[in-house]
């Protein structure tokens, strides 16, 4: 993927997680985020508690 694929990508997780809260997107968030280089966005995204 290239770097605009993965910031499409970064702001469709965002939403699904505002949506669902599902796990799923969390991950996958993260995921896209270091790929970008936002390593400090994604280690505060999985510090974030997951409400179910």
């Amino acid at each position: 993927m290239d770097m605009y694929d993965l910031r499409k990508a970064i702001h469709y997780y965002q939403t699904k997680i505002q949506e669902t809260n599902d796990p799923y997107y969390w991950f996958f968030l993260a995921d896209a985020q270091v790929r970008v280089g936002l390593t400090d966005e994604a280690a505060h995204m999985s510090s974030k508690p997951i409400r179910g």
